[in-house]
């Protein structure tokens, strides 16, 4: 199990440029008896040790077996559950869902109108239900537009979801729904880059200089939150180099990047900071 999860880690960090080659590589993965052999291994090593800590588990039904700042791909074991109405997240990445087990899910695809930008949270912006599907032992879900969700509504029974999420695409938010799929609020998509914004913004009030090392560290950052609260830090307190920096990730190929370096000129030349 070790073995192929190292060869399936290897083989997706080689290819975190291109969508297209990670999911062909996940699907892959998907066919494979992985899953198989990964859960009988962890049973029989419960059965001998009751003391076993399964590792990797991030909650007592899901489990991250890979976490990069390029992709995550992690296992969800999904109840039994009837549909009812219930809240939304909208994450803004590339999504692939590989389904296994006897039962079936009820999947639905909702949209955000297409003009709003996940960067600027607007409260009261309706979803639409584009459509609603059962899946089985061995679909697979795609998500792959940035304004479209996908939602698993409901489980005739216990099944398991392998999912590969792209992070390089990742946005700076996260917007939640209600159950009526009216937008609610929004959150920071990453803690560490959350965490990394509020200490530069304390830094800047405190009139602390921080180190050029640590703007440097960040920059190279594959996180693109990291990046921008770099940038803003260093736009904030004058930095010289401030402006090579945001436009440097204004031309970049991450998405992600990108669009909010353009959503920061675009506050520069309309007077804000």
């Amino acid at each position: 199990m070790r073995d192929s999860l190292e060869t399936l880690t290897e083989s997706l960090k080689r290819n975190a440029d291109d969508w297209a080659s990670l999911g062909a590589i996940f699907l892959e993965h998907a066919k494979s008896d992985f899953l198989e052999e990964f859960i009988r291994r962890e049973l029989g090593a419960a059965a001998k040790d009751s003391d076993h800590i399964v590792r990797r588990g991030v909650g007592q039904a899901s489990f991250t077996l890979v976490n990069t700042p390029d992709f995550e791909y992690s296992i969800r074991i999904v109840g039994t559950f009837s549909r009812t109405p219930r809240m939304v997240k909208w994450l803004g990445m590339p999504q692939m869902i590989a389904v296994k087990g006897p039962h079936a899910l009820t999947v639905r695809n909702l949209e955000v109108p297409s003009l709003c930008d996940i960067e600027q949270f607007v409260a009261g912006i309706q979803l639409s239900e584009c459509s609603v599907r059962d899946v089985r032992q061995g679909d697979v879900v795609v998500t792959e537009n940035r304004h479209e969700i996908t939602d698993i509504c409901a489980a005739t029974g216990p099944m398991i979801a392998q999912i590969l999420t792209y992070h390089r695409a990742a946005p700076n938010l996260v917007w939640t729904f209600t159950p009526e799929l009216a937008s609610l609020y929004c959150e920071q998509s990453s803690i560490a880059a959350s965490r990394f914004r509020n200490v530069m913004r304390i830094a800047h009030a405190a009139g602390v200089v921080v180190p050029d090392d640590i703007y440097e560290m960040a920059l190279t950052s594959h996180s693109p939150q990291v990046v921008l609260a770099a940038i803003q830090s260093m736009l904030a307190s004058e930095h010289p180099d401030s402006f090579t920096a945001l436009h440097r990730a204004a031309a970049s190929g991450q998405p992600g990047l990108r669009e909010g370096a353009d959503a920061i000129l675009d506050a520069l030349f309309s007077g804000g900071r």
